[in-house]
C-alpha cells in the first residue's frame, strides 16, 4: 500500500477568512514522477478511489485536488470579482498554479478529466511563471472545445436553479424523490451502464445538491464554463509540445468522442484511447481498463 497522506494548500482569504484547496496525496514525493489528478465538474478528489486501486504506484507520487468550491476545498461565494471571474477557468488555473508550486510537484503528468481536463489544457495555454517540468498530459472526455452544456447543467444555472440555494426548497425536494430522480437521471446519461456505478455515487451528489455553498459554487461554474477567449486557447492547442494521451468513453453522451478524435489533431502526437462499452467517465465506469491505458503509457514515459 502507498503512504497516503490529506493536506490542504492556502490560496487566499475572503471575509477574513482563510481560503484552501484540499488535497490526498499517494505515495513518497521523492518519487521520479508526480502526477496531479484534476476532477470534473459535480465531482470532487474521491472520484479517483476506484482508478486508484487499479494503477501501480510504484515510484509515483499521485495528487488528487479538490477543485475550488468542490469536496473538502473552500466555498467562498467570490462577490469581490467580476461576474465572469467567479469559478472560472482562470481562477482554477490560478489556484492549482499554486498547489504545485507549493506541493513542489516537478517531473509532472497533468490528468484531467471533463471539467477538469479543460483546466488542465488552459493551464498549458496561459502564462506559468514557475512551471516545473511537465512530462505529459492524460485528458480523459475532456471539455476542451465549445460544446453544448448538458440540460441538467444549464437547469442549475438559469434563474430557477436558485431555489435551491433555499433550504427548505431542498428539503422539500428531497422528501418528494425530485433530488433523486434528478441523480438518477445524471448518472444514467453520464453511464453506458447505469448498473456499474459505485453504489455511494448518488449518495455523493446529493450532498452537492443538499448544499447551499456548494449549489452557489456549482452555478457560477457552470455560468463561465466556456471563457470568452476560448477560441484563442483552443488554437494555442497546437503548440502544446509533450506526449499526450487522449482517453474518451466509447458511448460518451456529455461530450462527444468526435472532441477526442479533434484534440488529437490539434495536439502535435497526442494518442487517442478509446474504451468500449463506457460513457462519459472511465475512471469510474471502466476503472480498470482506464488504469491499465494510463499504466501503459505512463510506463513509456517512465522509459524515457
Amino acid at each position: 500500500m502507498p503512504e497516503i497522506t490529506a493536506g490542504t494548500v492556502w490560496i487566499g482569504r475572503e471575509d477574513e477568512k482563510d481560503l484552501h484547496l484540499a488535497y490526498t496525496a499517494y505515495g513518497r514525493r521523492t518519487a521520479s514522477m508526480h502526477v496531479l489528478l484534476v476532477h470534473g465538474l459535480f465531482d470532487d478528489r474521491r472520484t479517483w478511489k476506484d482508478l486508484l486501486s487499479h494503477l501501480p504506484q510504484d515510484d509515483r507520487y499521485v495528487v488528487a485536488v479538490d477543485l475550488l468550491g468542490a469536496g473538502q476545498s473552500s466555498h467562498p461565494h467570490l462577490q469581490h470579482l467580476p461576474p465572469d471571474e467567479r469559478y472560472g477557468a482562470d481562477l482554477h488555473v490560478q489556484h492549482l498554479q499554486r498547489l504545485v508550486s507549493e506541493l513542489g510537484l516537478c517531473n509532472l503528468v497533468l490528468v484531467g478529466s471533463s471539467l477538469g481536463g479543460g483546466i488542465v489544457l488552459r493551464m498549458l495555454c496561459v502564462p506559468w511563471s514557475d512551471r516545473p517540468t511537465l512530462l505529459g498530459l492524460i485528458l480523459e472526455g475532456a471539455a476542451a472545445y465549445n460544446h453544448q452544456i448538458p440540460l441538467m447543467m444549464r437547469q442549475l444555472a438559469a434563474p430557477a436553479g436558485r431555489l435551491l440555494m433555499v433550504e427548505w426548497i431542498r428539503k422539500q425536494a428531497g422528501k418528494l424523490g425530485l433530488a433523486r430522480r434528478t441523480v438518477d437521471r445524471s448518472i444514467r446519461r453520464c453511464f453506458f451502464d447505469p448498473g456499474t456505478a459505485a453504489p455511494d455515487l448518488a449518495d455523493r451528489y446529493l450532498e452537492i445538491l443538499d448544499s447551499s455553498r456548494a449549489i452557489h459554487a456549482y452555478r457560477e461554474t457552470v455560468r463561465n464554463l466556456v471563457p470568452a477567449d476560448m477560441e484563442k486557447v483552443v488554437q494555442r492547442y497546437c503548440h502544446i509540445d509533450m506526449p499526450t494521451l487522449v482517453c474518451w468513453g466509447q458511448n460518451d453522451q456529455i461530450i462527444s468522442p468526435l472532441y477526442g478524435q479533434r484534440l488529437v489533431a490539434d495536439i502535435a502526437g497526442a494518442q487517442l484511447t478509446l474504451i468500449e462499452d463506457c460513457g462519459h467517465a472511465p475512471h469510474l465506469e471502466q476503472p480498470a481498463r482506464m488504469a491499465h491505458a494510463m499504466d501503459t503509457w505512463l510506463s513509456r514515459l517512465d522509459r524515457h
